[in-house]
């Protein structure tokens, strides 16, 4: 006897959404739980300190300064570009990060930068989600979105094909200031993180790997907002999410991309290495005024997953 095909949902226009705000919820973890469950994403307005948000992001810009990159006169969290330095970025290194390598390089040496993700409100955000001991992945991602003719938005994808291991790690969006959607703001596909792994095809834009996930004429409910310092988005591995097009296009948009984890569950070893792989661990360290951070993950009982698998960013078609 055959068994006929499920029905497949009809096709949806496309539809942009605000954010859910959860700060509401924060205090009850069986429903903080289940919308993250439900939504596949969790925002939280004003969740860390300005000052600590801005703190790092006047490193950061700091680091720019040694490049010419900025505008003089502007004060330590000032923004604005300047074309001819930007225009003077290898189209390689626009290309592949969408920012200059050796800037790059040298923000991923700070101290502040690998600090940051440890703030013991984002920790225990995480043990709550996780009902266990969260690892945050060493491999921390600065976004240093500059404006130039080779920089396109980061496309729709996942982030399990590139990390891998465990896919119960959640993403953690963080802008280095206030962060308007006409500067290239993060959106997020609601939900698409119950559809599992989406295959892919090659595109355009740092971030996404050189790959976009193929959406199905249902999967079109996004959500988007202005994001204001201290503001936190939170995704599933497995959960799409892309760039806005940038309509600000003389300032650089900063923003960090950090993971977490179960402790318990796999992790892949890459994501225990940096994100540049043209610096070591050593380098990084060389000039830390402490300690306590330096391989912070060899002192825990972690398990490393099957080797990375290649095939996840292999183009496929998709069959809706």
């Amino acid at each position: 006897m055959s068994t006929a095909a499920s029905p497949k949902p009809p096709p949806r226009p496309i539809t942009r959404s605000p954010f859910v705000d959860s700060t509401d919820i924060l205090g009850d973890a069986a429903a903080l739980r289940a919308r993250a469950d439900e939504e596949g994403y969790l925002y939280f307005r004003r969740f860390l300190p300005a000052s600590y948000v801005h703190d790092l992001r006047a490193d950061i810009l700091a680091v720019t300064d040694r490049f010419g990159w900025r505008v003089p006169g502007q004060d330590r969290l000032g923004g604005l570009v300047d074309p001819a330095a930007i225009d003077a970025i290898p189209d390689e290194d626009i290309s592949s990060l969408g920012t200059g390598a050796a800037c790059y390089r040298e923000v991923q040496k700070l101290e502040s930068f690998h600090r940051f993700p440890h703030h013991p409100r984002l920790m225990e955000l995480y043990r709550t989600l996780f009902q266990g001991e969260p690892i945050v992945h060493p491999r921390n991602i600065a976004r240093m979105i500059v404006p130039h003719s080779r920089n396109f938005p980061t496309p729709q994808h996942q982030d399990f094909p590139h990390i891998q291991g465990s896919a119960n790690t959640w993403t953690c969006w963080i802008p280095m200031g206030d962060c308007p959607r006409a500067l290239g703001g993060l959106t997020v596909l609601r939900g698409s993180h119950k559809a599992g792994y989406m295959p892919v095809q090659p595109a355009k834009g740092a971030g996404g790997g050189g790959f976009a996930v193929q959406l199905c004429p249902w999967e079109s409910q996004w959500v988007e907002g202005d994001f204001s310092a201290g503001d936190i988005l939170t995704f599933h591995s497995m959960t799409v999410h892309k760039a806005l097009p940038a309509q600000i296009t003389d300032r650089i948009r900063l923003s960090l991309d950090v993971r977490y984890q179960p402790v318990a569950e796999p992790i892949e070893e890459r994501s225990l290495g940096l994100h540049t792989g043209d610096i070591t661990w050593e380098e990084v360290y060389r000039d830390w005024k402490s300690d306590d951070l330096k391989y912070y993950w060899r002192r825990l009982p972690l398990t490393i997953s099957a080797p990375f698998d290649p095939g996840y960013l292999e183009a496929k078609r998709r069959i809706c």
